[in-house]
Formats: structure tokens, sequence, C-alpha cells
């Protein structure tokens, strides 16, 4: 837990990193300031400093927690790839990653407004 936590402090302590958090919480609320192509350091300098809505960083802490908790499929998997051929690696790296975002979409989503339907 002490590790996801310093994760999480690392990140919103970084200024490239709460730009890009900003901006993605601007694009989910459907805000039409669109920054994209100024730099972090351009859009931190020309905007006061804002803090973080609570709502999103327990979102995004849920977020986090259910991208690190393991799951007994991706036990399996694991265990099982060292018997595999490399491009079936591959392709097994690749679904582990998808059911990480899936895990991770169905507790964000809801969150903004969204159906269960992920």
């Amino acid at each position: 837990m002490d590790d996801l936590q310093s994760k999480i402090s690392a990140i919103f302590s970084s200024p490239e990193s709460m730009a890009q958090i900003r901006n993605l919480a601007q694009s989910l609320a459907g805000g039409g300031n669109d920054q994209s192509d100024a730099s972090p350091v351009q859009q931190q300098s020309s905007e006061p400093p804002m803090s973080m809505d609570p709502r999103i960083m327990q979102v995004m802490t849920r977020a986090m927690g259910e991208f690190s908790k393991p799951s007994e499929a991706a036990a399996l998997l694991g265990a099982l790839k060292p018997y595999l051929k490399p491009d079936r690696i591959n392709k097994v790296d690749k679904a582990l990653n998808i059911a990480k975002l899936a895990k991770i979409a169905k507790t964000i989503i809801p969150e903004f407004g969204g159906d269960n339907r992920v």
C-alpha cells in the first residue's frame, strides 16, 4: 500500500503529470478548452494553480488499486507463459493489459455518468 501511495504522490507532485491529468479530466468532463498544443510548462505558467477535485482523486486512487490488484486468471496465465511460443507470450501480455484496462474502465466510467456495461 505504501508503494501505491508513493506512486500517487509522485504523479501529483510532477507538473507534467498534473497537466496530463488535468487535460484528461477536462476531456472526460467535456470541457471545451483544448490546450493540448501547449506544453505542460506553458500551461502551468499561464494558469493559476489548480487544486485537484477530491472526487477525481478518489476515482484515480481506486483505479490505481484496480490496476495493481492481482487476479487468479493473470497468475495462471503468468505461470503458463514459460511453456508458450514467443508470439503467444506477446498475445498473452496484450490480453492481460487489455483486461487491466477493462478493470480500470469498469471503475472509472460509472463515476462519470456512464453505465456499467464494460
